[in-house]
């Protein structure tokens, strides 16, 4: 879903995406399931699920959203916040090393156009990100 081989709109079955993968339907299900719950697809108990269809103001309220909670974590840490957001502690710079690593990843991967590495960097990225914050 994330890398967009299944488009949005798309329908499709636990039956056909586990015979894809050569897997049981069980984890396909349990799999489905979790991503409806995330909002990525939407569930139909009698006829499988569909890729959730996001309008560009569903977009511009993720990417708002995205920085309300990245401003406030630089804020934080140069804002003088508690001791364990301090930059120049070695675990917080090493950490936000590897958050400026994975930012000028995915930034590369954009340009390139390749999307499955961007998805792969950004969610590294937001990952990292949150172990400075616990």
């Amino acid at each position: 879903v994330l890398a967009g081989r299944l488009q949005p709109g798309q329908e499709f079955t636990v039956k056909e995406i586990a015979e894809q993968y050569g897997v049981s339907a069980t984890p396909v299900r349990e799999a489905l399931v979790d991503l409806s719950a995330q909002g990525l697809l939407d569930a139909d108990q009698h006829r499988g699920f569909r890729v959730h269809e996001y309008s560009v103001d569903d977009f511009r309220g993720m990417i708002e959203a995205r920085t309300l909670v990245a401003d406030g974590m630089f804020r934080a840490l140069t804002d003088g916040g508690p001791a364990r957001f301090r930059p120049d502690e070695p675990p917080v710079a090493t950490a936000l090393a590897g958050v400026r690593r994975r930012g000028e990843e995915a930034q590369r991967a954009a340009l390139a156009g390749d999307l499955t590495v961007l998805i792969g960097y950004d969610l590294r990225f937001w990952r990292e990100l949150g172990s400075v914050f616990g």
